[in-house]
């Protein structure tokens, strides 16, 4: 069994003051040492960009980067949890250049005007990657050419995800949320995105239970055969991409969030374009809750959060 090494990050009192200096003080081959390398983010903002390369990893042998539940935010961003901030990335935030990495609960931000930028890259084609749980924003302004949530090569697992803020502002072309196959994209909530899902190159691409809001195209795709998706719930009509005979895709839907105009995409009582209209446990066991941790109820919600009545609300019943 591997032996677990777990770093902190933390602006004092832990073992690296950002997530850039842990990996160039740990960096190592995780299968000849058998181990399993961990850095554990702690609410501070982290103005570094990172690149984790020249690791040698494998499948029981991998890489976890995660915010502890006590320092991650709740389905909505918040400043005063962790957040990697980048500011005219030009290429990514977070650039995975070695496979097999899982990232858990974090907080990405990407602002600037500079072409070819993005929140987390994922550059291997060797291994896997998992990505859930986390919040990423674009924060763009004139001049970005092409910009991307999450860009990943292959052997990609995406879930539990808010995306939001990747659309073009000057009429370059911006894609956002891109897997370039094999992919799997469960429960995402996709939001004023240019792209939901860009697949320029093919190797396949499957989605479940995402919501595609405000997006100008659900799915780009050069032929549209490579791309399985069902359960996803739009507010465009069926020409956007995504396959209108995919089993229980939605079009044309209205979501009632809680404050999308503070970003808050949590469900609200009254939505009926996302609530209990997902498919229960499409990744086969991958996972059960939603990026809260909440354990999700059958029939799912389509989307990141599943709903949650507020605290103390009351159901009162007219029995004639």
């Amino acid at each position: 069994m591997a032996t677990v090494i777990t770093k902190t990050i933390k602006p004092s009192g832990g073992d690296y003051t950002s997530l850039s200096n842990w990996e160039a003080g740990e960096q190592a081959n995780l299968v000849a040492l058998n181990e399993i390398a961990v850095a554990e983010c702690y609410s501070m903002t982290d103005t570094t960009k990172v690149n984790i390369n020249g690791w040698t990893t494998g499948a029981n042998n991998y890489i976890e980067i995660y915010t502890p539940l006590s320092e991650r935010h709740k389905g909505v961003w918040d400043d005063s949890k962790y957040i990697l901030s980048i500011a005219s990335a030009y290429s990514y935030g977070l650039i995975l250049n070695v496979s097999n990495i899982y990232i858990e609960g974090l907080q990405i931000s990407i602002t600037g005007d500079f072409s070819y930028e993005g929140g987390i890259g994922c550059e291997d084609s060797t291994g896997f990657y998992k990505i859930s749980k986390n919040i990423i924003r674009g924060v763009l302004s004139s001049g970005v050419e092409s910009c991307f949530a999450i860009s990943t090569t292959s052997g990609a697992y995406i879930w539990n995800n808010i995306i939001y803020g990747w659309k073009e502002v000057t009429g370059n072309i911006n894609g956002v949320f891109l897997t370039n196959g094999p992919g799997y994209a469960y429960n995402n909530t996709i939001v004023n995105c240019f792209d939901g899902a860009y697949n320029p190159y093919g190797g396949g691409i499957t989605l479940v239970n995402n919501i595609f809001s405000s997006c100008t195209n659900d799915v780009d795709d050069t032929s549209y055969a490579s791309v399985t998706a069902t359960y996803c719930s739009t507010t465009n009509d069926n020409t956007k991409g995504l396959t209108p005979s995919g089993t229980g895709n939605r079009f044309s839907q209205s979501f009632a969030f809680v404050n999308p105009g503070s970003n808050n995409y949590q469900l609200a009582q009254n939505d009926t374009g996302a609530k209990g209209w997902g498919e229960t446990d499409p990744g086969s066991g991958l996972f059960s809750d939603d990026i809260n941790g909440l354990t999700r109820t059958v029939p799912w919600d389509i989307g990141a959060e599943k709903y949650v009545a507020p605290a103390g609300s009351l159901w009162f019943f007219n029995w004639g």
